[in-house]
């Protein structure tokens, strides 16, 4: 048909004016943002039989994709016994959050692999789209790309705000509900804790039907905004 846009009948059934959706540079906005930008994303179909399962299984909260970054995700690590992510994995609860967590797996005999020169084996982390890390037994830097995963690379301890923020989003991330006062007085601990005395908390009121807290982040003048937002359903 000529001159038809599918397209407008999509814009004719939007409820929502323009005028009603916050900026991207508002409170709100970089909540909504911080908010949805850990979105699940598919992940190709694969075997994998689990060894052991220590704890919980890690749970499928996502977060930003960049090219190197800490896992987001503190419930578990997943120990390969080979290259690949079609080899046996020992899950466990994370401890460091690092790849050393795996090391005693390898020791006590849970993880075997004949072709290792040593035990335990140079292990290197992956972040998966999951945000939780995938340990190799190998030296080989390229066996992320090789997995469709992310090098993993602490943040750097002289970077507090990037710790900050990673505390921030473990805390207030997709899937989470916490109360807005609760939110106050956790930030407020993340504060203290990271030394960061001249940071300061701001907590928006709730309604009843916003109850759970996100944040804005404001680098400029060291502010933390708690933004209140709908729970999950």
């Amino acid at each position: 048909m000529n001159g038809y846009d599918p397209f407008d009948q999509i814009r004719q059934g939007n409820p929502v004016p323009k005028t009603q959706v916050p900026d991207a540079d508002s409170d709100i906005g970089v909540a909504i943002y911080n908010r949805i930008t850990p979105t699940a994303t598919r992940r190709p179909a694969r075997r994998m039989r689990i060894v052991i399962a220590l704890g919980a299984l890690l749970a499928l909260t996502a977060t930003a994709w960049i090219v190197t970054r800490q896992p987001n995700n503190a419930t578990g690590v997943a120990c390969y016994q080979g290259v690949t992510l079609d080899t046996d994995a020992v899950v466990i609860p994370a401890q460091q959050l690092s790849p050393a967590d795996c090391e005693p797996y390898w020791l006590d005999g849970s993880l075997t692999n004949p072709t290792l020169d040593s035990i335990p084996p140079t292990l290197i982390g992956c972040v998966n789209e999951a945000g939780t890390l995938d340990v190799f037994p190998t030296a080989d830097p390229a066996v992320c790309t090789n997995n469709g995963l992310t090098p993993y690379e602490p943040v750097p301890l002289d970077q507090p705000e990037l710790v900050l923020d990673e505390e921030l989003s473990n805390l207030l991330g997709v899937g989470t509900c916490l109360p807005m006062a609760d939110a106050d007085l956790a930030v407020k601990q993340i504060l203290t804790d990271l030394h960061l005395d001249n940071w300061s908390v701001t907590t928006q009121p709730p309604t009843p039907d916003r109850p759970c807290a996100s944040y804005s982040l404001k680098s400029n003048n060291r502010n933390i905004v708690l933004v209140p937002i709908p729970g999950s359903n």
